[in-house]
């Protein structure tokens, strides 16, 4: 029978547990977790830090299950991508996105393909301090890093003009994206990134269940989507109350079902800071 080795503590252990309490954690729970989760390890380190920084073995291990709990609820494995687009074509998906206010630096986008399927992502930025660096998971690369780049671009070069350019100077910018149907739908989110930056930076949150759709190249000029039939469709069935649409797409907004009219709330914009603004709700 095998026994579950942890790692033995000395006397140098003790002293930091004890000069350190409540901020020392074991490495090895990064690699354990780690194991069969497809999580950066940022978010790991942090989940750790919160939930199992302590020298007590059973309060790490209590600290342990809540982070997998936490990450089996909020991140989908690539085996589990076909469980989750029939979860949404059955039943909606009404819980993938969040009727509740998500947390500063967390926004909810779509992107279209060309035969009109549909990619909906949960974009996830976070700061700490440094000198405006930008640092992106494995997970974010082809039009989606592109994108993402583009906006951070802008943002450096129009952080006066929206407000924050100490908080940018003084940050550097962590990125996540989450394909919440699974389906690989290459992505472009510049807007949903530059709103998601803001929010972060402003320590606010977007308004509750809504949906940020346009891209932006870096001079900030706003590239609308090809329909809006099957985003507002597919977001209204995914829980969405709202949509940010850039108002190149005004005209097309009428091409949608009067079901989609009837249950999601338009807002438009016609320049970053706009989209910015109205996505925290701000005047």
């Amino acid at each position: 029978m095998n026994e579950e080795h942890h790692p033995s503590r000395d006397a140098l252990d003790d002293k930091v547990n004890r000069v350190f309490a409540g901020k020392v954690v074991r490495k090895d729970l990064v690699r354990k977790v780690k194991v069969g989760a497809n999580v950066p390890v940022f978010v790991l380190e942090y989940l750790l830090g919160k939930y199992c920084a302590s020298s007590d073995e059973l309060a790490i291990q209590m600290g342990l299950q809540v982070v997998n709990d936490i990450l089996a609820e909020n991140y989908i494995g690539p085996d589990e991508a076909t469980r989750v687009q029939s979860r949404v074509k059955e039943q909606g998906g009404r819980d993938l996105i969040s009727a509740d206010p998500l947390p500063p630096g967390t926004v909810y986008t779509e992107s279209v393909s060309g035969d009109g399927t549909v990619g909906l992502y949960r974009v996830e930025v976070s700061t700490s301090t440094g000198t405006s660096k930008l640092k992106l998971t494995g997970g974010v690369k082809g039009m989606l890093k592109e994108s993402i780049q583009s906006a951070f671009s802008y943002l450096l070069s129009n952080k006066g003009m929206l407000g924050v350019a100490r908080e940018v100077d003084t940050s550097d910018f962590y990125v996540e994206s989450i394909d919440l149907l699974g389906n690989g739908v290459e992505a472009e989110v510049g807007v949903a990134f530059l709103v998601a930056c803001f929010s972060i930076l402003r320590k606010s949150s977007p308004q509750p269940a809504l949906l940020i759709l346009g891209d932006t190249s870096i001079q900030g000029n706003i590239k609308p989507v090809r329909s809006l039939v099957e985003p507002l469709q597919v977001g209204m069935d995914s829980g969405a109350k709202r949509a940010l649409i850039p108002i190149e797409n005004k005209r097309n907004f009428f091409d949608v079902s009067a079901d989609v009219l009837e249950n999601v709330d338009p807002i438009f914009y016609g320049d970053l800071k706009t989209a910015a603004f109205k996505a925290l709700g701000l005047n």
